[in-house]
């Protein structure tokens, strides 16, 4: 009996290190083009195509494992600042802007300003997704919630019934309620009987 427990412990001694070593994290960091050192990064996104999309105040940038690249967007001089970063599921992705722009990407990874009839907000895109049936969701910092239903844009405030117009987030379940938490608590929306 002593013998096995003296086994037990000289193995426990000899293994002890490669186990303690094994549960230390590691880190590596990753740096930007020379140009763009100083950005703030607000936003991190895993596309289904595997590239981790950086949401910054510089910018759009596509990191592949080694390089942060910068993707520029039409019609924008100098840096853009991103609020949000959303892919649906027909793997579009969307970027939302500070100023309340929304662009989409095409297959190229061209960007390309969505430009609903019913216009779009002045303010800051906090979130975007997608519910269950295909409608396309998103918030703002400002201006409540917006839903595009079909080709229709709808847009949901306090009038309507939300308790604040400030979203700092919000998620999709899966029964299609829209969460939206705000500086006054958390609001669930959803469409009542398809209206």
């Amino acid at each position: 009996m002593l013998l096995r427990h003296t086994f037990f412990f000289l193995l426990f001694l000899a293994l002890g290190p490669a186990i303690t070593l094994a549960q230390k994290p590691f880190f590596r960091a990753f740096s930007f083009p020379e140009e763009y050192r100083d950005v703030q990064i607000d936003e991190l996104f895993l596309s289904s195509a595997g590239y981790i999309w950086i949401g910054a105040d510089g910018g759009l940038f596509r990191f592949d494992g080694h390089l942060a690249l910068p993707v520029q967007a039409p019609g924008i001089k100098g840096p853009f600042s991103v609020s949000s970063i959303f892919e649906d599921n027909k793997g579009v992705l969307w970027i939302g802007l500070e100023n309340g722009s929304i662009y989409y990407m095409d297959a190229s990874e061209k960007l390309h300003l969505w430009e609903p009839e019913e216009g779009l907000p002045t303010v800051a895109v906090t979130a975007m997704a997608q519910d269950p049936t295909g409608d396309f969701w998103f918030s703002t910092y400002g201006e409540g919630l917006y839903c595009l239903k079909g080709k229709r844009l709808y847009h949901f405030g306090e009038d309507d019934g939300l308790s604040g117009d400030e979203i700092y987030d919000m998620t999709i379940d899966s029964f299609g309620y829209v969460w939206c938490g705000t500086d006054r608590g958390i609001d669930v929306v959803g469409w009542e009987d398809d209206k």
